[in-house]
């Protein structure tokens, strides 16, 4: 027989689906192994989104025969990464504020 939900998980879900949130509820605890997993790959965001910025102005750099686009496309990607690592940080404070009283694994 399937394990009933937890009668606070179901409203929380119930009244993430009624605001319209796409977004999954996440699970209450999370293991020490999943945040290490989370936070590692915020690490890797920033210099992923700069190589890649760098890299879509050095490639338009050498098709338009300019030699400024990577510096251009490069602080672009950085912004956008710090963005992301922003807008994560964000939604695990507000995630941790709704629910204080839950404990953490």
């Amino acid at each position: 027989m399937p394990a009933q939900p937890e009668p606070r998980r179901f409203s929380v879900a119930l009244r993430a689906s009624e605001r319209g949130y796409t977004e999954s509820v996440p699970s209450r605890n999370k293991s020490a192994a999943a945040l290490i997993g989370e936070y590692t790959s915020l690490a890797m965001v920033l210099p992923a989104s700069s190589l890649v910025g760098g890299g879509m102005g050095y490639l338009i750099d050498r098709a338009f025969g300019t030699h400024f686009l990577w510096i251009v496309f490069g602080i672009l990607g950085t912004a956008g990464g710090i963005i992301e690592i922003l807008r994560q940080l964000q939604r695990d404070a507000d995630r941790e504020s709704k629910s204080p009283d839950e404990p953490r694994g």
